[in-house]
């Protein structure tokens, strides 16, 4: 199987992604496995463009009123494989 890019995709998951609140910088990505920046590490927090949203989009409004808790996102992208 091979993604549009170029590079061999393993599986049906793509990534594992941790996502928080921080006070002062709001969501970011806490931990990626494998890591979305192939060059970069798990703990970093730094997105492709075209994913900027994805820490806005994986936690609810209101999720940093919370001491802990748990939400679970799915994206499904479509790709055509020829």
């Amino acid at each position: 199987m091979e993604s549009q890019g170029g590079e061999e995709l393993k599986g049906p998951v793509l990534h594992i992604v941790v996502v928080g609140f921080h006070h002062k910088k709001g969501c970011q990505v806490e931990f990626s496995y494998p890591p979305i920046i192939p060059d970069e590490g798990h703990d970093s927090n730094s997105l492709p463009e075209e994913w900027k949203y994805l820490p806005f989009l994986a936690l609810p409004d209101g999720a940093h009123n919370y001491q802990e808790g748990t939400s679970h996102l799915e994206m499904h992208i479509n790709m055509c494989f020829t």
